[in-house]
């Protein structure tokens, strides 16, 4: 998996397939396109400063067959997948890991019970209520009829 963008098509989190290696580069195979990953620079910086605080010189790289769903987060969708839910804890985070399968056929899961899911609070559903009323309201012009709106025609 890539640490670190290498261009708009092959960012961090993309997935290839190891197939050379050696001492200052690594070939990896992106679903039929090869490209040549080199060492890269990470390094921690004071955010005042901008002095370097630490760094360290590596191919940006990590093995994949494992990773957490915060890693897998976003619009990352993987061909196998197998969502461990013993430790799931949270509404909604099954669901974020189940989603991340292309499809049932490379998903599996295990230690699910049906009493870990969890709805989410009350208040995030009347949230969400309140964002579609003013998403509705800011569709509509009426809003914009009122006379307590300046226009520029009013100020003319």
């Amino acid at each position: 998996m890539l640490l670190r963008n290498v261009n708009e098509t092959y960012v961090n989190g993309s997935i290839g397939t190891v197939v050379q290696v050696s001492s200052d580069k690594i070939k990896v195979d992106f679903e039929g396109v090869v490209l040549t990953i080199e060492k890269y620079t990470f390094s921690k910086s004071d955010p005042v400063t901008g002095i370097a605080l630490s760094g360290r010189h590596q191919f940006p790289l990590k093995v994949a067959y494992a990773i957490t769903i915060h890693k897998s987060q976003g619009t990352m969708t993987l061909p196998c997948v197998e969502v461990n839910c013993k430790f799931a804890t949270n509404p909604g985070q099954i669901g974020v890991a189940v989603g991340r399968a292309v499809s049932t056929d490379g998903l599996r899961v295990v230690n699910y019970s049906p009493t870990m899911l969890k709805g989410h609070p009350a208040g995030v559903y009347k949230f969400y209520g309140e964002i579609q009323t003013v998403s509705t309201a800011l569709d509509s012009t009426e809003c914009c009829k009122h006379e307590h709106i300046e226009t520029q025609e009013s100020r003319d």
